[in-house]
């Protein structure tokens, strides 16, 4: 049983330095290149709902029925070929605030070493911090972990 205990915790710890260390390496990215993105103007192609997941019920919904939108985003890139892509960030609800043909501010890197994106803080900052909250929740696990069962990890 200590073993398995023990085995946990690492893992949990060993996870959330993973977690932590891709977070500071997407950030230190974005933070590097976020004078090379290029604003530009892209329109919402369409908008892909998916349903599940994440998110508080709603009235007459169980908690796995969460809806959440993404659009799906065309801009032209600086050789005039348009590029889509699929945002990462949406919203949630029974309807989306994006339409079908609707104009959206776009960021978007022209090295290729970031991916486009809707501009906006959250599309461009979001990935890091959950990564970095996901990172330490781990680490204050296997902490938890530790001072409930160290004595006996240690076979004490």
């Amino acid at each position: 049983m200590r073993f398995i205990v023990g085995a946990m915790m690492v893992i949990f710890f060993l996870s959330g330095l993973g977690m932590i260390r891709y977070a500071i390496g997407r950030a230190w990215l974005v933070f590097r290149q976020r004078r090379a993105l290029v604003r530009t103007t892209g329109i919402v192609l369409r908008v892909e709902r998916k349903v599940g997941g994440i998110g508080s019920p709603g009235p007459g919904r169980s908690r796995g029925n969460t809806i959440r939108h993404f659009p799906v985003v065309s801009f032209e890139g600086p050789d005039g070929r348009r590029i889509s892509f699929q945002s990462t960030v949406g919203d949630i609800g029974e309807t989306s605030r994006y339409r079908t043909g609707q104009p959206i501010a776009v960021r978007y890197d022209p090295s290729g070493k970031i991916g486009p994106m809707v501009d906006g803080w959250g599309a461009i900052w979001f990935e890091p911090l959950i990564f970095a909250f996901a990172g330490l929740a781990f680490i204050g696990g296997a902490a938890m972990i530790w001072f409930a069962f160290g004595d006996r990890i240690l076979g004490r």
